[in-house]
């Protein structure tokens, strides 16, 4: 049907019922006019595993819907009828894989192991076995479909409960449909990224198993252990290398994102969603969420309602340039000094001075304490390190506990470490090697930042860089961090998880250097589970012009993109299991298309300056 016949049907409907808005037909003309959909399934198994083997797909109800040996996964493509759940399985020929991390996969614990070195460990690029079973559940779209192995799918094709949606991702982090097919190298990255941390962070022959046992209760019942805390910091670890070894922008963006994802996923409430499907490829439900939303946020005006719009607007103004410049103080302080007055440089405990600071270096326990004006920061800080660790494979790294403040002119920060690790990079002599002079910081504290306007409080996990600049000059940057805890004002009091990276790679701390993603608790009297994520952004979070959106709400997860152009402005909506709209504003004139996979469900249309969407049994349903 054309795109005028359907605005001519809608005008006679409009006639025949004496109004616009929407019309009820009988029951025979709802009948689906779109024929049954099919799904294309396509895979993707990390490189470190064998494609060869045995695919079977299951119904639901567990019964086989069809199967095939591969010779190669990643190339096969399998068609069967959409708008159904499944469960694939992939067992490979071989359970051998090579040694990927680096400083090695822990113990040996079979004869399968191939020990070159015959030290009881397995090295890196050394051959050993893996009793792993590739499984995923799925929802299938109409269209394209692509899963990727994971840890995580493997181990949610047999559980109810599904992370994506304590991740406000609109489908699981392994399954990519065709709204998101421009989005492999992300999906990529984190099947890659679930195995090489499962490997990292193997430590006994039992270790295995017991990751599994803790990701299985962190998605059931939301229980983080320590053992699950190592393999997700494993795994950020794993993006950073990524984003290190890769110039490409477009690449890193995609990791940034990833990162985003990773971080909702940990920062997610206590409370867990099981999503439900609609078997209807009409289904209008979509529709019916985005109009919820906009009890929340004013699409037309761009601008949130009131009660979003002021808990945004201050915390806009306590994360601020000032506040971020201030940790990166803090970051480049302690990077600095830990580097030139410990024993990584052979310093004798003393008395000395570094730009503004006063610095009294003691031993046994090593003992900072820092004090004086740096960069036009106040600083009073004292760092106890009671054992220093020297790693000839990992570098140096040791433990720590840190009292005191770091105060610029609008920003205060107060701190409480229990858990700092400084990481240097792993060299044969951490004194003598030239490589020794760079260095990581990953501090993880109990911090406060406080501004004329509010406070946050909560635990932060920093990471700062010692690197060569674009001068070839030794300087210290601070990298990433993420926050959980507190957003305190005289409005409100509202659970707050904050991740910020570097947003270019440049080796130089500048203003606005970080890209966001703020999530936030608002419950309200229209949804009491009211949660939102606002991403891409580096500074004035109120913003709506430019941004991307994830929220929950009443249960439900949507995605919002918003670009605006001059008069333009483009909204993409997506929703569960590849639902999603397209919709174009230029002036007073919308224009768009409701999908459902790669089918298109409905024509965005304006009407009398009402857009909606005219779907082809010629319901007309307003968008707004």
């Amino acid at each position: 049907m054309k795109k005028n016949d359907l605005i001519n049907l809608f005008l006679m409907l409009t006639l025949l019922n004496g109004c616009g808005g929407n019309s009820e037909p009988k029951a025979e003309e709802k009948q689906s006019e779109i024929s049954l959909a099919k799904s294309q399934i396509t895979f993707y198994l990390p490189s470190w595993f064998d494609p060869v083997g045995e695919i079977i797909i299951r119904s639901q109800s567990g019964e086989t819907i069809t199967s095939a040996n591969t010779l190669s996964l990643n190339n096969e493509k399998i068609t069967i009828e959409s708008n159904q759940i499944i469960t694939i399985e992939y067992t490979p020929t071989s359970k051998s894989i090579l040694c990927p991390v680096t400083i090695g996969c822990g113990d040996s614990y079979n004869d399968e192991h191939q020990d070159i070195n015959a030290n009881g460990k397995i090295d890196y690029n050394e051959a050993f076995t893996v009793d792993i079973f590739f499984s995923t559940k799925v929802f299938l779209s109409p269209g394209a479909n692509k899963v990727y192995f994971s840890l995580l799918s493997q181990i949610e094709s047999s559980t109810e409960v599904n992370s994506h949606l304590k991740s406000l991702s609109i489908t699981p982090n392994y399954h990519q449909t065709y709204v998101d097919k421009e989005n492999t190298r992300r999906y990529k990255f984190l099947a890659d990224g679930s195995y090489y941390a499962l490997f990292k962070s193997i430590k006994s022959p039992q270790s295995i198993r017991l990751i599994k046992e803790s990701l299985t209760l962190f998605v059931q019942n939301n229980e983080i252990s320590d053992i699950a805390t190592d393999y997700f910091t494993n795994l950020d670890d794993y993006l950073s290398e990524q984003q290190k070894s890769n110039d490409d922008a477009l690449i890193n963006d995609d990791l940034v994102k990833e990162k985003f994802s990773l971080n909702r996923l940990l920062a997610n409430s206590s409370k867990h969603f099981t999503p439900s499907h609609s078997p209807d490829v009409n289904d209008k439900i979509l529709l019916e969420q985005f109009r919820n939303v906009l009890a929340f946020i004013n699409i037309q005006e761009l601008k949130y309602n009131n009660e979003a719009s002021d808990k945004i607007t201050e915390l806009s103004s306590i994360l601020t340039d000032d506040s971020t410049h201030t940790l990166a103080i803090f970051s480049e302080i302690l990077t600095e000094i830990l580097q030139l007055y410990s024993p990584t440089n052979d310093t004798a405990a003393g008395f000395y001075q570094y730009q503004g600071l006063d610095i009294n270096y003691r031993g046994s326990p090593y003992t900072w304490i820092i004090s004086g004006i740096y960069k036009e920061t106040e600083i009073n800080l004292e760092l106890r390190i009671p054992q220093w660790r020297i790693s000839a494979a990992r570098g140096d790294l040791f433990e720590a506990s840190i009292l005191g403040n770091v105060r610029s002119k609008y920003t205060s920060l107060t701190l409480n470490t229990d858990n700092l690790l400084l990481k240097f990079d792993g060299v044969t002599d951490v004194f003598n090697d030239e490589k020794a002079k760079t260095a990581t910081l990953n501090l993880i504290t109990n911090l406060s930042i406080l501004t004329e306007n509010g406070e946050i409080t909560g635990r932060i996990n920093m990471t700062g860089e010692r690197v060569k600049n674009e001068s070839e000059v030794l300087a210290s940057i601070l990298k990433q961090f993420s926050f959980s805890g507190l957003l305190t004002t005289k409005n409100q009091t509202t659970n707050i998880s904050i991740i910020a990276v570097k947003n270019s790679q440049s080796l130089t701390q500048n203003e606005n250097d970080f890209i966001y993603d703020v999530l936030l608790d608002i419950p309200s009297s229209g949804s009491a589970d009211f949660r939102l994520s606002i991403s891409g952004l580096s500074t004035d979070f109120e913003r709506l012009d430019n941004v991307n959106l994830a929220l929950r709400m009443q249960g439900k997860v949507l995605a919002l993109t918003l670009a605006q152009n001059n008069d333009t402005r483009k909204l993409i909506i997506k929703g569960l299991d590849g639902r999603w709209l397209s919709l174009l504003q230029q002036k007073k004139d919308y224009t768009g298309q409701l999908y459902f996979g790669n089918k298109i469900i409905g024509e965005v249309i304006t009407i009398r300056g009402l857009p909606g969407i005219l779907f082809p049994n010629g319901d007309f349903h307003s968008i707004f």
